[in-house]
C-alpha cells in the first residue's frame, strides 16, 4: 500500500494533510499471496531395551493418535474439535532462546514405521525392536510483525 498525505485525482475533491488514502499496489500480488501457517515435523527413532519400555512407546502412539482425532458430541451429530498442542523447546525449565517460539498447533499427520532399522525384528513378545514416529503439527494462527516486538533482544526466544 501507499499513503499519499495530500488528495488523490480521484477523489473528487482536494483534501488536507493528513488525510490518508490507501491503494493496493499492482504488483503486491507477485510478491505476497496470502499469510501461511507453518508447519513442524519432528521424528524420533524409538527403540526399547525391554517389555516395560515396549509398551511405554506403544501407549505413547495410542495418545497421539487418540489427541489428533475429533470424538463425537451431542448423540453423535457433531464432532469436537481435536486437541491443540502447545510446543516449547527448553534447556532445563528454561526457553530456549536460540530456537524459535512455536503457536499452538494441531497435530495433522501421524506416520508410524516399525520396520524402521530396515527389516521386521522383534522382542520376545512381539513388540518391533525399533519404531520410527513422525509428527506434523500445524500452527493454529499465523506469525505477524507484532509477535516480534519492538525491539531485538538476544535472551528472548521468537517466532
Amino acid at each position: 500500500f501507499f499513503t499519499p498525505s495530500a488528495g488523490t485525482p480521484d477523489s473528487g475533491a482536494s483534501r488536507g494533510l493528513g488525510d490518508v488514502y490507501k491503494r493496493q499496489n499492482p504488483n503486491l500480488e507477485v510478491m505476497f499471496d496470502r499469510v501461511g501457517l507453518r508447519t513442524f515435523n519432528f521424528r524420533w527413532m524409538l527403540v526399547p531395551r525391554n517389555e516395560r519400555e515396549s509398551r511405554i512407546i506403544k501407549e505413547m502412539i495410542w495418545q497421539f493418535k487418540k489427541a489428533s482425532a475429533p470424538a463425537l458430541a451431542q448423540a453423535g451429530w457433531f464432532t469436537t474439535v481435536p486437541h491443540v498442542f502447545r510446543i516449547q523447546y527448553k534447556t532445563g525449565s528454561q526457553a530456549n532462546p536460540w530456537l524459535n517460539k512455536i503457536k499452538a498447533c494441531a497435530l495433522t499427520s501421524i506416520q508410524v514405521n516399525h520396520t524402521a532399522s530396515g527389516s521386521w525384528s522383534t522382542l520376545e513378545d512381539g513388540a518391533p525392536t525399533a519404531t520410527a514416529l513422525q509428527l506434523q503439527f500445524k500452527e493454529l494462527k499465523a506469525i505477524m510483525s507484532e509477535d516480534y516486538g519492538d525491539s531485538f533482544n538476544y535472551t528472548e526466544q521468537y517466532y
